[in-house]
């Protein structure tokens, strides 16, 4: 993730996703605690997350630029 990957931003949305369209299941702690939570409120979290991604992918600070003097003198090294 450091690196610019996608993937696991990608996966956890989609593993959120599907639980969020699936419900929480028969063995769910919701179901042993008797909490039924209304159904405008799993659409609502999904918004706030992308609205979350959204935001932070535009805010994301700028990765500092390489200094070429360094990658050149490290590459005269090697030859």
């Amino acid at each position: 993730m450091t690196e610019g990957g996608a993937e696991l931003p990608v996966t956890n949305i989609a593993a959120a996703t599907a639980l969020i369209v699936g419900g929480p299941g028969k063995y769910s702690l919701d179901r042993a605690l008797g909490l039924r939570l209304p159904g405008w409120l799993a659409p609502l979290g999904l918004v706030a997350v992308i609205v979350t991604v959204l935001y932070a992918g535009v805010n994301a600070p700028e990765p500092p630029e390489q200094d070429e003097a360094r990658e050149g003198a490290a590459g005269n090294d090697e030859a």
